[in-house]
């Protein structure tokens, strides 16, 4: 009896340990455009971080699509959700027309990375099918 108590014990240390584990991970239920895992898309190019819109699901289609020339290679973080090793990815990046590309880009697998989430041009929030952000009262 003393000894299906402890076993009982220790299995929920286990999952308690587990769960603390998952969510220190620094993974999260956005966009995952570069493969396995549901980490945040991170993006960095031409000495900014761009961040994934949460437009897109690796399941679907994206509804906008990269045209033109690439503007360059960017790296596309690896995701630090597992046992593995972190490994980062070179994709073309390319621009957005009528944005700024210090604002935001799209990158070879159609999705698009905005250097400020919390003020996403309208632009690409009418791209996306997103109501432009209020102005100024």
């Amino acid at each position: 009896m003393v000894l299906l108590l402890r076993a009982r014990i220790a299995l929920q240390a286990a999952g308690a340990v587990a769960l603390l584990a998952l969510a220190g991970s620094g993974c999260s239920s956005t966009t995952s455009g570069h493969g396995g895992g549901d980490c945040a898309w991170v993006l960095e190019f031409d000495g900014r971080t761009y961040q994934g819109t949460g437009q897109r699901d690796t399941t679907t289609s994206s509804p906008v699509h990269h045209q033109g020339e690439a503007l360059g290679k960017g790296t596309l973080k690896g995701c630090d959700d597992g046992p593995g090793q972190v490994v980062d990815q070179a994709v073309l990046v390319y621009r957005i027309a009528g944005v700024p590309t210090e604002q935001a880009v799209i990158s070879a697998n159609d999705v698009i990375g905005v250097s400020d989430p919390a003020h996403m041009p309208d632009a690409v929030r009418r791209l996306l099918g997103i109501p432009p952000s209020p102005g100024p009262t």
